[in-house]
C-alpha cells in the first residue's frame, strides 16, 4: 500500500467532496486549494464522518472509501456518491465562484450544514455542486490547515482518502 499526505486550507469552516463531471475543469485561481482523486466510475463511494463533542456536532474526520467497505465503527454515513471518474476535495468557498450572498452552490453548501433560521449546525449535509450530488462537512475547529491522507494499492488504485480535522492521523510507511 502507498500512502500520500498533503494539506488543504479551509477558510469557510467546511470541507466538501464533489464528483467531477466529465470534461469539467476548475478555474486556475483555485489550483492548490483542492486535491483531485481518480476513482473507478463503476464503483460507489461512501463519505463517512467521525464526530465528537457535545451532541456529536463536530467532525473529527471525513473519510472517502469504496461503499462496500463503509462498515467502519464510530462513523456515520454522510452520503453515497457514484458514477464519477474523479472527486475534488476542498473548501467549497474555493470551489465555487459565487459568494454566500448569491444564490448558488457555495450558499447551498453553507445551508447544508447550517440553518440560519434556527441557528442549528449539522456535522454534514448534501448539496448540488458541479452538476451533481456532493457532500459537505463542518470541520472540527473551523478555519485552518488540515492533513489529507490518501491511500492507494500497489497498482496505484484509490483505496481511501481521509481529511483529519484533529491532527491525530498516523501515517503508515
Amino acid at each position: 500500500m502507498k500512502t500520500e499526505k498533503t494539506t488543504l486550507d479551509v477558510d469557510s469552516g467546511m470541507m466538501s467532496i464533489v464528483p467531477m463531471a466529465e470534461g469539467l475543469q476548475l478555474a486556475d485561481s483555485y489550483t492548490g486549494h483542492h486535491v483531485f482523486i481518480k476513482v473507478n466510475p463503476d464503483k460507489h463511494y461512501a463519505v463517512l464522518c467521525k464526530c465528537f463533542g457535545p451532541y456529536s456536532g463536530q467532525v473529527a474526520e471525513l473519510l472517502l472509501v469504496e461503499a462496500m467497505e463503509y462498515q467502519e465503527p464510530g462513523y456515520s454515513v454522510a452520503g453515497i456518491l457514484k458514477g464519477a471518474k474523479e472527486f475534488v476535495v476542498g473548501d467549497p468557498c474555493y470551489l465555487h465562484e459565487d459568494q454566500y450572498e448569491d444564490e448558488g452552490p457555495y450558499r447551498d453548501a453553507c445551508e447544508a450544514v447550517y440553518d440560519s433560521t434556527s441557528e442549528v449546525s449539522m456535522p454534514h449535509g448534501i448539496f448540488t455542486s458541479l452538476g451533481g450530488r456532493a457532500v459537505v462537512s463542518s470541520t472540527a475547529y473551523g478555519d485552518g490547515t488540515y492533513d489529507v491522507i490518501i491511500k492507494k494499492n500497489d497498482d496505484g488504485e484509490f483505496i481511501s482518502l481521509s481529511v483529519d480535522f484533529l491532527g491525530e492521523e498516523e501515517i503508515e510507511e
